[in-house]
C-alpha cells in the first residue's frame, strides 16, 4: 500500500497491530483446548485396549531350562488362588467399561463443543476478515480523505499566495501611481484657521522650494492639526520648531508632531526669565498679557481665566542658535498681544526668515475685524525689507524682498 505522507503509513500500522494482537489471542486459546482435547482421545484409547481384565491369561517364561517348571508352577498357584482372584478381576474389568464408557461419552460431548468451537473460531475469524476488509477500506478511505484535505490546503496555501502576490503587485502599482501623479499645489487640504498654509504652500512652490528643505518656527503653536499654519508641511516632509507656552497641550503635540522639537517656553525678547502665563477656556487665547487676557474676557462673556502659571521664557535668537542653526524658512507667530514686541526682537541682518505669518487684528467675536490690521507690524516690517504678499482676514503674510532678489539675480 502506498502512502501519501507518514501520518497516514503510522495510522493504518497502529490500526492493523491491535487487531493482528487481538487475533493471535484467540487462536491460542482455542488451540490450547484442541491439543487437550486430542490427549484425552489418546488415553481413552488406551483404557479401550486395556479395559478387559482376565484370570485365565496364557501364563509364559523366557528361561530355556526350567521355564517349563515355572509355568507348571504359576498355573498350579493360580488354580488355587483362582477363587480370590476372579473376583478382583471381575470388578476391575466391570470398573473399566463403565469408565471408559462415561469418559468416551465426555469425550464426544467435548467434541461436539470442539466442534462449536471451531465452527464459533471460524464465525470469528470469518467476522474478523469483514471487520479487516473494512478497517482496511476506512483507513483507505481515511487516508484518500487526507489526500483531498492536502490538496485542498496546498490550494488554499497557493491561493493564499497567489493573493499576497496581487497585493504585492497592487501595491507596486499603487506606488506606482503616486509617483506618476505628482502632489499638485493646487489641489490640497488645509488646516489652517483661513486657507493662511495653502497660500504658503503656493509660496513656497513658485519659490522652488522642496518640501524637505523647508523649516519653521511656529510661535504660539497651539493645537498640533486644527488651525496650525505648519501642519501641511509637516505632513509632507517639512520639519521645525513648535513653541507652546500652555503645558496641556504638550502631549498632543509631541503625540502628532513627533519630527518637530517641542518645546514648552513662553516666548519672550530675552530667554531664562520666569513670567506669569495666563491660561484661558478659549483655544489660542491664552496669553502672558494679563490686559490682553482681561480684554479678551470683557469681549466674550463665555470666556475666563481658568489657570495662572509660570512659565520660562526662551527669545527667538536663541531658539535660532540652540535649534534650528539658521533663520527658519517659514516663521509663524500667534502669541496674543506680545506679537510686535517679539518681531522687533530678532535680528534681521543675521536670522532673517524668508516668510513670516503674524495675527493682523484685534480679537472680536462678533465682527469680522479684517479692518483693524495692526498697521505699526505693516510699518515695522517694510522698514525690514518685507512685502505683505497676503492677508487672510486674520493673519498677513510678508516675504523677504532680499531673498526674492536673490532669487531673481540667480536666474538672471
Amino acid at each position: 500500500m502506498k502512502f501519501n505522507n507518514v501520518e497516514h503509513e503510522v495510522i493504518f500500522k497502529k490500526l492493523m497491530s491491535h487487531i493482528n494482537a487481538n487475533n493471535q489471542a484467540a487462536l491460542f486459546e482455542v488451540s490450547g483446548d484442541v491439543s487437550e482435547l486430542d490427549e484425552i482421545n489418546r488415553n481413552i484409547s488406551i483404557m479401550h485396549q486395556t479395559k478387559d481384565n482376565y484370570d485365565h491369561r496364557p501364563i509364559t517364561s523366557h528361561r530355556k531350562f526350567i521355564g517349563p517348571a515355572i509355568v507348571f508352577g504359576k498355573k498350579v498357584a493360580r488354580k488355587f488362588l483362582k477363587w480370590y482372584i476372579r473376583p478382583i478381576v471381575v470388578q476391575q474389568t466391570e470398573f473399566n467399561h463403565a469408565a471408559t464408557t462415561s469418559i468416551n461419552r465426555i469425550t464426544n460431548k467435548l467434541s461436539e463443543q470442539e466442534s462449536k468451537i471451531r465452527e464459533g473460531f471460524d464465525e470469528t475469524n470469518r467476522r474478523f476478515n469483514e471487520f479487516e476488509s473494512q478497517t482496511s477500506m476506512a483507513v483507505l478511505e481515511t487516508s484518500r480523505k487526507f489526500n483531498e484535505y492536502d490538496d485542498l490546503l496546498k490550494k488554499i496555501e497557493n491561493k493564499i499566495v497567489f493573493l499576497e502576490e496581487q497585493n504585492q503587485r497592487k501595491d507596486a502599482l499603487i506606488e506606482q501611481l503616486a509617483k506618476e501623479l505628482e502632489f499638485s499645489i493646487f489641489n490640497k487640504r488645509t488646516y489652517a484657521q483661513a486657507g493662511e498654509d495653502s497660500i504658503l504652500a503656493y509660496m513656497v512652490h513658485v519659490l522652488g522650494l522642496s518640501f524637505d528643505s523647508i523649516s519653521y518656527l511656529d510661535l504660539g503653536a497651539n493645537h498640533a492639526k486644527e488651525m496650525s499654519n505648519t501642519y501641511f508641511f509637516y505632513s509632507r516632509g517639512a520639519k521645525g520648531i513648535l513653541v507652546e507656552a500652555n503645558p496641556m497641550l504638550i502631549p498632543e503635540l509631541k503625540q502628532y508632531r513627533n519630527r518637530d522639537i517641542i518645546l514648552n517656553y513662553c516666548i519672550d525678547v530675552e530667554s531664562g526669565k520666569n513670567v506669569d502665563f495666563y491660561i484661558l477656556n478659549g483655544d489660542g487665547l491664552s496669553t502672558p498679557d494679563y490686559e490682553t487676557a482681561k480684554a479678551f474676557c470683557e469681549r466674550n462673556p463665555d470666556l475666563k481665566i481658568i489657570d495662572k502659571i509660570s512659565i520660562e521664557t526662551i527669545s527667538y535668537r536663541d531658539i535660532v542658535k540652540k535649534f534650528l542653526g539658521k533663520a527658519p524658512t517659514i516663521l509663524s507667530i500667534d502669541i496674543e498681544g506680545k506679537d510686535l514686541e517679539i518681531i522687533k526682537s530678532i535680528d534681521f541682518e543675521n536670522d532673517r526668515p524668508v516668510i513670516i505669518v503674524i495675527e493682523m487684528i484685534e480679537y472680536d467675536p462678533l465682527n469680522l475685524a479684517y479692518q483693524s490690521k495692526n498697521q505699526e507690524i505693516i510699518k515695522f516690517l517694510k522698514a525690514k525689507d518685507y512685502d505683505e504678499y497676503a492677508f487672510t482676514g486674520i493673519n498677513s503674510i510678508f516675504v523677504d524682498k532680499q531673498y526674492l532678489h536673490s532669487k531673481r539675480g540667480d536666474k538672471q
